[in-house]
């Protein structure tokens, strides 16, 4: 028997162009807000498994919306980056969850 405690993170894969702006927007399934103190984080991990870089949403109501310039993206594409994690924490006391894991996926010119 097997019994599998927690959530598993979905499996993603982040793509990045040093050319291009980052925008990705996350959105509540059913429509609720966003507790007002909620931290949305990507982080980015090297193949030592170290975060080289983190990026943070903003939250409003019932979206987190990443942006970030090219000019940021080309800077963390020279990390090498091997892996990102999508982090959620409610910012009230809950846990902090893993949601989404993947790997990176570089279009640079």
């Amino acid at each position: 028997m097997t019994v599998n405690f927690g959530g598993l993170p979905v499996r993603a894969t982040f793509t990045l162009s040093s050319d291009a702006d980052f925008f990705q927007v996350v959105k509540t399934s059913d429509g609720a807000h966003f507790p007002e103190t909620t931290v949305m984080e990507l982080r980015w991990l090297d193949d030592e498994d170290l975060v080289v870089a983190t990026w943070t949403a903003t939250v409003d109501e019932n979206l987190a919306t990443f942006y970030e310039d090219k000019s940021d993206v080309a800077a963390l594409l020279a990390l090498n980056p091997v892996q990102g994690r999508l982090f959620y924490e409610d910012g009230v006391g809950g846990p902090e969850l893993l949601l989404a894991k993947g790997t990176i996926h570089d279009l640079s010119p």
